[in-house]
């Protein structure tokens, strides 16, 4: 489960260092220099790309799903979701909508258009009204968007004048 994190840091690290050390041949005070290093150091020119998005998507699962290497990539930091730890506020989030799908699944499943999971606690209010689910139900789904809001909130405060 490890070997797509592996792949993508190689992979981001090949290529951030690859553009580093163009910048400093770009940058090179004496140009005859710069030129003569750039054709040792990259014979048949660049040779790295970043991580492509099938990479991103895989790592973007492993981290949006509960495991042991997201509790591991985790380990050490401080997880109570409070108003100054995004970190904390992200995983809640996670764990709330995780405990919601199966819900939301069940009540979309025959919807010809599948909606997105959001708006949680408006489905709520109406599934619960036409009671085709019970009251611990609605619940879970108001705290999965409650949750999904504070998470995704950008911050409120002013723009200090530099």
């Amino acid at each position: 489960m490890d070997l797509p994190i592996v792949e993508w840091v190689i992979k981001d690290c090949l290529f951030q260092s690859e553009k580093a050390m163009q910048a400093l041949l770009r940058n090179f005070p004496n140009r005859l220099v710069a030129m003569l290093s750039r054709i040792i150091i990259f014979p048949l020119s660049y040779r790295y790309a970043p991580p492509n998005d099938q990479l991103d998507h895989k790592l973007a699962k492993i981290m949006m799903t509960p495991s042991e290497t997201h509790e591991r990539i985790g380990c050490g930091q401080y997880m109570t979701p409070s108003e100054h730890n995004p970190y904390g506020i992200i995983n809640a989030a996670l764990s709330d909508i995780i405990a919601a799908e199966p819900i939301f699944e069940r009540l979309t499943s025959q919807a010809s258009h599948k909606p997105h999971l959001t708006n949680l606690d408006k489905l709520a209010e109406q599934v619960f009204a036409d009671a085709k689910i019970s009251q611990q139900e609605a619940d879970i789904l108001r705290k999965a968007e409650a949750s999904r809001l504070r998470s995704t909130r950008v911050s409120q405060s002013p723009i200090k004048e530099v």
